[in-house]
């Protein structure tokens, strides 16, 4: 049921992107670009990338503290979610085991009413710190916390009250497999693709309603697509659209390539200097006249 429901969006959201770019592409305006606002069209354009960017950014961070950092990836959410409960069994035991061998230890005296207190009130401390990570959604981040924190609770516990807790291997192995199993998810590839996906979107919107085309603001005119381009003549601008939607890094790479192939072109098409040769009067090693051919620029010859 979960993975039809996915097809489904998939499926939608494909439809969904590629009415938008056509839409952009067909009815989209670019606004006249010129060699005096060349510079401020291409500054705009990278600001609006950034502007997607710290939007998107700020929404995942929001999202992080309510759903968790791995939505929307609910297995992986489930999962992380089920080991740090495993965790949570496997401590559980060793701070009832602790608080019990306390309460014998003062009854037979062993220890005293304000000892016990003091102990009691330490324990106290050590879970309600460790419950204080488990309560946050799940993120690296946060499990990393947490599973830090219970693990050094615990050990501590064993190190101050050795004579009251037995073991707290199950405890350790709990806590390490989701230390290793946190460590080995790197990124959130929903995240990735989901931003991607309504940045553009949200970029194609942007450039349609601001006019902007970086193929224009680099110099080469209106894109020419072949026989998209009578169909779509606004096509760069709905690529410009996904180009600000991915990111300031991708857009600022995109604009110093089409910079430099437009130089490129540019020291292809200026015509190479010619030269020819001309009879000039100068001296043998001797200092007797004589008459030789040097290379002559036509560029200085038309001076």
């Amino acid at each position: 049921m979960r993975q039809n429901r996915l097809i489904l969006w998939v499926i939608c959201s494909a439809i969904l992107f590629l009415t938008l770019f056509g839409a952009v592409g067909r009815f989209g305006q670019s606004s006249e670009v010129t060699l005096t606002n060349m510079a401020a069209t291409l500054g705009l354009i990278s600001a609006v990338a950034l502007g997607i960017e710290r939007v998107l950014e700020a929404i995942w961070t929001m999202l992080a503290s309510t759903k968790g950092g791995w939505w929307p990836l609910s297995v992986l959410n489930d999962q992380v979610t089920g080991m740090i409960d495993d965790v949570n069994l496997s401590i559980t035991p060793i701070f009832q085991e602790v608080s019990e061998n306390l309460h014998v230890a003062k009854e037979a005296g062993e220890i005293t009413r304000e000892q016990f207190h003091a102990a009691s009130q330490e324990i106290i401390k050590i879970r309600n710190r460790i419950e204080e990570f488990r309560n946050l959604a799940p993120n690296n981040q946060q499990v990393n916390l947490y599973a830090v924190t219970a693990f050094q609770g615990i050990n501590y516990i064993q190190q101050r009250y050795p004579t009251m807790v037995k073991n707290v291997n199950a405890a350790n192995q709990a806590i390490t497999g989701l230390s290793d199993f946190v460590a080995t998810i790197k990124q959130n590839p929903g995240k990735k693709l989901l931003s991607m996906y309504f940045g553009s979107m949200f970029g194609m919107l942007l450039t349609a309603t601001i006019g902007l085309d970086v193929f224009q603001a680099t110099g080469f005119g209106a894109i020419d697509a072949g026989p998209l381009t009578t169909i779509f003549p606004q096509i760069g601008v709905a690529i410009t659209g996904i180009l600000v939607g991915l990111g300031s890094n991708p857009t600022h790479d995109v604009i110093r390539s089409l910079q430099e192939i437009k130089q490129n072109r540019k020291l292809q098409n200026t015509p190479a200097p010619t030269y020819m040769m001309m009879d000039v009067n100068a001296l043998d090693d001797k200092g007797r006249p004589m008459q030789t051919m040097v290379p002559v620029s036509t560029y200085t010859l038309r001076k």
